[in-house]
């Protein structure tokens, strides 16, 4: 099990619902939908039984409960960090983090060794890369 020094930060911010349209749209206009397929990706489980189980959950403000859950065996399928922690992103911004982990799960598939890149790139690579283009 990976300690939270381990851990990989998300590659998707959780407020950057623009960078998929498509996404931004389902999530916000048919969240239990997006939420039951993304529960089929992480888990293995019935899209239609979380899609109606959040559906009936967010009739009473509940659907958090259920999104905390799955957001949790998220982080653990992939390692990634509690940044924000499963509380703030599923009670409170739940169709953000819906989209958050549609393109998170979309990225991971598609890239699955990709790591992500936490700082600048140092003098010496920048210096290596502009060598590379006056060479040509």
């Amino acid at each position: 099990m990976n300690t939270d020094s381990q851990k990989e930060p998300w590659r998707e911010s959780l407020f950057n619902v623009c960078a998929s349209p498509a996404i931004c749209c389902k999530g916000f206009f048919c969240t239990p939908c997006v939420f039951g397929t993304n529960a089929v990706k992480i888990s293995n489980a019935s899209c239609c039984v979380y899609c109606c189980a959040y559906s009936i959950l967010i009739s009473c403000l509940s659907c958090g409960l259920i999104h905390m859950r799955m957001r949790a065996k998220m982080r653990e399928k992939y390692g990634l960090e509690e940044k924000p922690s499963d509380f703030l992103a599923a009670c409170i911004l739940s169709p953000l983090a819906v989209c958050q982990e549609t393109r998170e799960i979309i990225s991971r598939e598609k890239n699955p060794n990709e790591k992500v890149r936490t700082s600048q790139p140092g003098e010496s690579e920048i210096a290596s890369t502009n060598n590379s283009s006056h060479a040509s």
